[in-house]
């Protein structure tokens, strides 16, 4: 497999120089080594990728197929190979919102801070109404101890998601982290009025709650939400695993091309 490899990377230096030849002028480097993840992934795994990857060889002019390599590693937990398929679908389509936002998120799983946060503002920049993008913004912000930075990215969530128990909740955790707990019961409250059930939203209110010493009201909560995980709305997340099939086709296509 890896003799495959690299005689694919020789064919697409070959292409590169052409690849942009109604465009730009632009260098493409070759797609990542397939045989350099072969381990980690099964037999469906492994074809998806090699398929994706072919692709891009056989016309690596095609934005399309970087897109589709990025979410065919992105769709197999392979985050570091798919930020550098989105990194060179960018270069031929620099002001795809979408591909910058998945970019971002795939550089922050394999540790590029740095780069993702680049992305994501790169993206609020061409989408400022995308609500999840902002929620994400903050979320990284408030991991990195920037709580003051998180709290702007949060007040904006709220302005572009109004109905939803997003922004109170993120706000809630914010609260928490300068230990503020009169705030973050306010905001929790706010998120069980808009989300009664979800597990999560109990978990936070519980956690506010027995800060603030409410010890006998927060036990239903924090029992309801035991291991409880955020069910944040992000369609261009959910998107992805739904648009992994059609990438698919846009690669059988181009081999058969």
């Amino acid at each position: 497999m890896r003799g495959r490899a690299i005689r694919a990377r020789g064919v697409l230096v070959a292409l590169a120089a052409t690849a942009c030849s109604d465009g730009p002028s632009i260098t493409l480097p070759p797609p990542p080594d397939p045989a350099a993840v072969a381990a980690v992934l099964d037999d469906e795994g492994r074809g998806r990728v090699r398929a994706a990857t072919d692709a891009v060889v056989a016309a690596p002019g095609e934005v399309a197929l970087w897109r589709a390599l990025g979410k065919t590693y992105e769709t197999n937990d392979l985050p570091a190979q798919a930020a550098a398929a989105y990194a060179i679908a960018l270069l031929l389509d620099p002001e795809a919102a979408r591909t910058l936002y998945r970019a971002a998120i795939t550089a922050r799983k394999a540790g590029n801070g740095a780069a993702a946060f680049d992305y994501l503002d790169r993206t609020i920049d061409l989408e400022p109404g995308y609500g999840p993008a902002w929620r994400r913004r903050g979320l990284w912000k408030l991991e990195e101890g920037d709580v003051d930075a998180a709290r702007r990215s949060f007040d904006r969530t709220a302005e572009l998601l109004p109905d939803a128990a997003d922004a109170p909740l993120c706000l809630a955790r914010a609260a928490l982290l300068a230990d503020d707990v009169t705030e973050a019961l306010r905001q929790t409250t706010v998120a069980r009025e808009r989300a009664p059930k979800d597990p999560y939203v109990r978990l936070m209110h519980g956690t506010a709650l027995r800060r603030a010493g409410r010890v006998d009201e927060a036990e239903d909560h924090l029992v309801a939400g035991q291991g409880a995980t955020p069910t944040f709305i992000d369609p261009w997340t959910a998107e992805l695993r739904r648009g992994a099939e059609s990438d698919e086709a846009i690669a059988a296509r181009a081999q058969r091309l």
